[in-house]
């Protein structure tokens, strides 16, 4: 966010309009990339998770 001539983040101050965003996107895109690398760890230590449905019907079985 901007306001009276401060940035929450500084290195948005020293980018021209266009470096801004594509600074915006590169952030994008790392921050999806490292949620789907730890949604893929968590599946890969815990396991796929079934559910509350799926564990109803095998418990009645």
């Amino acid at each position: 966010a901007y306001y009276a001539n401060i940035w929450v983040y500084p290195i948005l101050k020293v980018l021209q309009p266009h470096q801004k965003v594509v600074f915006i996107l590169a952030m994008l895109v790392l921050f999806v990339f490292l949620y789907l690398l730890g949604e893929f760890i968590n599946k890969t230590i815990w396991g796929e998770e079934r559910s509350h449905a799926q564990k109803k019907k095998k418990k009645s079985s």
